[in-house]
């Protein structure tokens, strides 16, 4: 058989549209099972598991009966580590939003109605994220090889780093890396101070939202959740930063969206933060 997509909804459309870009973008490559429940779509995973054929994608609706879809997902895990989860819906309230983010079971949000390059997108990353599993399977026997390799690509990675750090501090900026799958947010700089804060103390999302006036924290997020949702490749947001004295400060922050890394099929956003 080949790759697996599963999509749980209780109505027909997700399923039928996915079957139109399967058939047009990417023909041959994948089996579409779609289900009105989510009891019969997870006993279905079950099986495929344990006769270890391959599901590329799990899409779920939102709101379901009996399980939410963001709970289905949850549960999938156990049995399909590796495919990407798709959450699907026609409205998430700001701070649910939030939570769903900082989920590390959910890869990625569509909106209904959504465009179809988004679904595209998607299915392209399932694609991506099979692609570096079967190589890192490939590969198990000359682990020392891959080790080898990881150091040289370490080692280009610093070589960037140091340059991002170089070019941000001529520019009075910040340069940060954000984590999409665990929401993870380090802030790269020479100095050891970020508005007033300590560096070290932004580890994650929420610890930088923290420090973003209220009334700009909806745009953010809204910038944060248009890059995940729909893979855009560049944002520019600009909002206030609460300094450690109280007071707001204009700020510009460019995101730019990373490819996926290929030691773990992780995405990324990095960028700089600037005063404006």
């Amino acid at each position: 058989m080949s790759d697996i997509i599963i999509i749980v909804d209780k109505k027909p459309f997700l399923a039928d549209t996915l079957e139109m870009v399967i058939s047009n973008y990417f023909p041959d490559q994948f089996t579409i099972l779609a289900f009105d429940n989510s009891t019969s779509a997870f006993n279905i995973i079950e099986e495929l598991s344990i006769k270890k054929e391959n599901i590329s994608l799990i899409s779920c609706e939102f709101e379901m009966p009996n399980i939410t879809g963001f709970e289905f997902l949850n549960l999938t895990t156990t049995f399909s580590p590796n495919s990407i989860k798709v959450l699907t819906t026609t409205y998430i309230e700001m701070k649910k939003y939030q939570e769903l983010l900082s989920n590390a079971d959910v890869d990625f949000i569509l909106e209904k109605p959504f465009n179809i390059n988004s679904l595209v997108n998607v299915v392209k990353c399932s694609i991506i994220q099979q692609h570096l599993l079967l190589e890192k399977q490939k590969n198990l026997e000359t682990i020392q090889s891959l080790k080898n390799s990881l150091s040289l690509m370490r080692n280009k990675y610093q070589i960037r780093e140091d340059n991002f750090l170089t070019i941000s501090d001529s520019l009075n900026a910040f340069y940060f890396r954000l984590d999409l799958k665990n929401t993870l947010f380090n802030i790269y700089t020479k100095s050891t101070d970020f508005f007033g804060y300590e560096t070290s103390s932004f580890h994650d999302f929420d610890s930088f939202l923290s420090i973003v006036a209220p009334d700009d924290q909806a745009k953010l997020i809204e910038s944060i959740k248009k890059i995940k949702v729909d893979i855009t490749f560049l944002e520019t947001i600009f909002l206030h930063i609460i300094t450690i004295k109280q007071s707001p400060l204009p700020v510009k922050i460019i995101m730019l969206k990373e490819n996926s890394s290929e030691s773990n099929g992780r995405n990324y956003i990095v960028g700089i933060i600037q005063p404006d």
